[in-house]
């Protein structure tokens, strides 16, 4: 038998540009997931703040969160919660737009708050302690509405 290498290589190449046809654009797609949707209020001193949100409580679902999407309409958000409590860490790749990542302990307690992320940014953005959950909403918000660290979330019913 004759290897003819030429042709091994034309066979290899052929392969390969199938595969990469066949492959999806990226490999870190994720597929769409449809969301739950609820209502959080922060209470800030005397004010409370009410938002409508999307709420991502599967891996997949956090996975996704609000990658892809141009815009976020004021009052709204997405609301983060995670099977244990502990240190959460977030990033901005693939999100268009500027957010305010507001970290939650387990008891409702505001324990930190990444203000105006940069988009697309793969920087790490961290909770700083124990956290349950994360409320993302348009950048700008917390200094907007005077949220500050020790403000307290509760989770509408």
């Amino acid at each position: 038998m004759h290897f003819n290498v030429s042709r091994l290589f034309i066979i290899f190449i052929g392969i390969f540009l199938a595969a990469a046809l066949y492959w999806p654009e990226t490999h870190e797609s994720h597929a769409t997931e449809a969301f739950a949707t609820g209502t959080v209020e922060i209470i800030s001193g005397a004010n409370r703040h009410k938002f409508v949100t999307e709420i991502a409580s599967s891996a997949a679902q956090r996975s996704q969160g609000l990658m892809g999407r141009k815009s976020l309409p004021l009052n709204t958000g997405m609301l983060f919660i995670f099977e244990k409590t502990g240190p959460i860490k977030m990033w901005m790749k693939n999100t268009y737009i500027s957010l305010d990542m507001i970290f939650v302990s387990d008891n409702g307690q505001i324990i930190n708050i990444a203000a105006k992320t940069e988009p697309h940014s793969t920087r790490i953005l961290s909770s700083n302690g124990p956290a349950k959950m994360v409320l993302e909403v348009r950048g700008g918000t917390a200094s907007r509405l005077n949220i500050n660290v020790g403000d307290r979330l509760v989770v509408g019913r």
